[in-house]
């Protein structure tokens, strides 16, 4: 849901909703354009509705539908300059090009880029005063302007900030993933521990910088000399859409709580919080001794059961919100995140050691904060569940096939797991398998990333027993 300019707005397909008067936020479900008195146009996008996750770009007048586009897109669209800008497939999941077209007769298709790397997928990124289109391929990344301009070709991976003065503004780690974060565009200083660590969240605005280690934010005030503001537990909410002056926050344990900052006067939490859950955070040594943090939820001090919550792939951030454990929580259940490599709780290299061949690092990660959990907590393996969703189910999986009777964990609860990942991988012709080989295995390369697929894919690591 974004509020793109004065005059255009767009409502993603499948979240409904839309924009009102610039003030709120209200449904779309049976919604009648005409009364969003201030919006001259309105741009959504339609589910194809051939489980492809392409949609069909829409644009209506205050009265009527006035264009249909019908080619597949992207989940971003941003309008600027009465040109609609989105990211157009070739082939299910594939987005190669940066396209725009006519707010008004959704005519004069311009292409702006069109990317030759099968293995790179393109997205759109809305960001302040602007944005940006991104290629990311297992953590590498190429950034470029909205008329197809690349930007810093020797950078690896980015954080975009938005655009100062017409001039853009982002973060880039150049030549490798443990290089130190450079900022460009503002002359902002960065100390040693803002250039080593993740970036979640940045306002220009606001002169604020959230920077992430080991699951932790800290809140940072920009300017000549950051000012740290606080450091806590808890994940980011952005909202670039609004003339909000606060943060929402996720904190595990807790309900989504607002945050209220200012240059003098620091950070403060809104009240009342409700809090569901104590948080203990810890670390534990993984098998080659580098340290793993987690996060202990629970409500009794003596937990019925443990619940891990693991994900580590892609670089993507573990959800720290704990809503939909909180039946379990008050339930007498005593549920951990675990910050394992691969994810994106830390920074770019905490990601890149648990691709591949590193995906063993993740599950080992697992496996030794499993053990200092079932030892805080007193829970044995017959009450110890482990949770992982999609990637994360390929987790669960190597764990289940590493301890296949039940005397690590009693329980696997996975949803849409990867499990059969050998086959998955030797097909090219499936959706997302060309895009994967960089983050999992390639095993048609050779036969030694063969045995490498093998040793990763959870139904072929399970032993001749079952």
């Amino acid at each position: 849901q974004h509020r793109l300019t004065g005059d255009a707005f767009i409502v993603a397909g499948g979240y409904e909703w839309a924009w009102k008067g610039g003030t709120h936020w209200v449904s779309t479900a049976n919604l009648d354009i005409g009364t969003l008195d201030s919006v001259p146009y309105v741009a959504y996008l339609l589910d194809v509705g051939t489980n492809q996750n392409d949609f069909f770009l829409t644009v209506h007048s205050k009265r009527r539908r006035i264009w249909t586009y019908r080619r597949g897109v992207g989940e971003g669209v941003f309008i600027s300059r009465n040109r609609v800008y989105c990211v157009e497939s070739n082939g299910p999941l594939h987005y190669v090009r940066l396209v725009s077209l006519d707010l008004k007769t959704g005519k004069g298709r311009q292409v702006h880029y069109e990317e030759t790397e099968r293995s790179i997928q393109l997205e759109l990124i809305k960001c302040e005063k602007g944005g940006f289109l991104r290629g990311s391929n297992a953590g590498h990344e190429k950034l470029f302007l909205l008329d197809g301009t690349r930007l810093c070709p020797e950078g690896l991976c980015f954080f975009t900030v938005g655009f100062n003065s017409g001039e853009p503004v982002y973060f880039v780690r150049r030549g490798s993933f443990d290089a130190p974060w450079t900022l460009e565009g503002l002359a902002w200083g960065l100390n040693k521990e803002i250039r080593a660590s993740g970036i979640e969240y940045c306002s220009m605005k606001h002169r604020l910088l959230v920077t992430k280690v080991a699951g932790t934010r800290t809140f940072w005030q920009m300017g000549s000399k950051p000012k740290r503001l606080c450091s806590l537990l808890a994940c980011v909410i952005p909202n670039h859409w609004t003339e909000d002056d606060g943060l929402w926050l996720t904190i595990p344990g807790m309900t989504v709580v607002r945050a209220e900052y200012g240059t003098s006067s620091g950070m403060t939490l809104s009240r009342p919080l409700v809090q569901y859950g104590a948080v203990h955070q810890g670390v534990s040594k993984s098998a080659d001794g580098l340290p793993v943090a987690w996060a202990l939820i629970q409500s009794h001090s003596k937990p019925k059961g443990l619940m891990l919550v693991a994900y580590g792939s892609y670089g993507m951030t573990l959800p720290l919100s704990t809503s939909r454990w909180r039946p379990w929580i008050e339930g007498g259940w005593a549920v951990a995140l675990l910050f394992i490599r691969g994810g994106g709780d830390d920074n770019e290299m905490w990601a890149e050691l648990g691709r591949r061949g590193g995906k063993q690092n993740s599950i080992e990660d697992v496996e030794a904060c499993c053990r200092d959990l079932q030892r805080i907590t007193g829970c044995g393996a017959k009450t110890t569940c482990l949770f992982g969703r999609s990637a994360g189910g390929l987790i669960v999986g190597n764990i289940v096939a590493r301890h296949p009777h039940g005397d690590f964990i009693g329980v696997a609860y996975t949803e849409v797991p990867y499990v059969d990942m050998l086959k998955t991988a030797s097909n090219p012709k499936l959706p997302l398998t060309e895009f994967e080989y960089d983050e999992f295995a390639n095993p048609r390369e050779s036969p030694a990333k063969f045995e490498e697929a093998l040793r990763l894919s959870p139904v072929h690591a399970l032993g001749p027993a079952g």
